[in-house]
C-alpha cells in the first residue's frame, strides 16, 4: 500500500496574475520553477519512490523538475487529479469573479466549496479525486502527487478534515501523517 503526499504545483503565470485557472493550462512562472527547485531538499527528506501529477501543465512541469532533482520514477499523469473545472470563471481575475458572482470567492476561501456557474459540481469533483486516490493507493511505496489546491480541498472534504489554504508546493498526507 502506498503513502501519498499531495503537493500544490509551483506558481503558474495565471497565479501570478491572480487569474482563476481551473482547467486552463498556463505554464509555471519563473518563480514557480524556482519554488519547485527550492522544495526539493525538503521533499528529499520524505524518501519518495515516485511522483505523479495531474495532466495540467503547471502540475506536470512541477513534477518533472522534482522528479529530475530527486531521481524519482515518474508515473503517468492522471486526469482524476486535474483541478476542478471552473467553467466561465477560467481565466478571469479574482476581481472580475467577485464583480460577477459576489461572495463566491469568500465562500471558497472560508472552505465552503461554492457551486461554480457552468463548472464542475463539487460532489462530482470529490468523487473524481477519490477514484484517482483509489488507483494510487494500490501502488507500493511513497508517492508524491503534484496537483492543485482544489484537489487538496476535495481530499480534506472526503476525509472530514478542516479546510486550510495551501501555498505553492505545500501539501498534505492522505493518511494524515508523515512517513514513518
Amino acid at each position: 500500500m502506498s503513502r501519498i503526499y499531495i503537493a500544490r504545483h509551483g506558481e503558474s503565470t495565471w497565479n501570478a496574475e491572480r487569474r482563476w485557472t481551473g482547467h486552463g493550462d498556463p505554464p509555471l512562472s519563473e518563480l514557480g520553477r524556482a519554488q519547485a527547485r527550492d522544495a526539493c531538499e525538503t521533499l528529499r527528506g520524505h524518501r519518495f519512490d515516485s511522483v505523479c501529477s495531474s495532466t495540467l501543465l503547471r502540475a506536470r512541469e512541477t513534477a518533472t523538475i522534482v522528479a529530475a532533482a530527486l531521481e524519482l520514477r515518474t508515473l503517468r499523469a492522471m486526469s482524476e487529479f486535474d483541478e476542478r473545472f471552473a467553467g466561465p470563471m477560467s481565466g478571469m481575475t479574482s476581481a472580475a469573479i467577485e464583480a460577477r458572482w459576489p461572495g463566491l470567492l469568500d465562500r471558497w476561501r472560508a472552505g465552503s466549496p461554492p457551486d461554480i456557474p457552468g463548472g464542475e459540481p463539487w460532489p462530482e469533483f470529490v468523487d473524481r479525486v477519490r477514484v484517482g486516490l483509489a488507483k494510487l493507493e494500490g501502488l507500493p511505496g511513497r508517492i508524491l502527487l503534484v496537483s492543485h489546491m482544489g484537489v487538496q480541498r476535495a481530499v480534506e472534504h472526503a476525509f472530514a478534515r478542516p479546510p486550510r489554504w495551501y501555498g505553492n508546493l505545500e501539501g498534505l498526507w492522505v493518511d494524515g501523517g508523515p512517513p514513518p
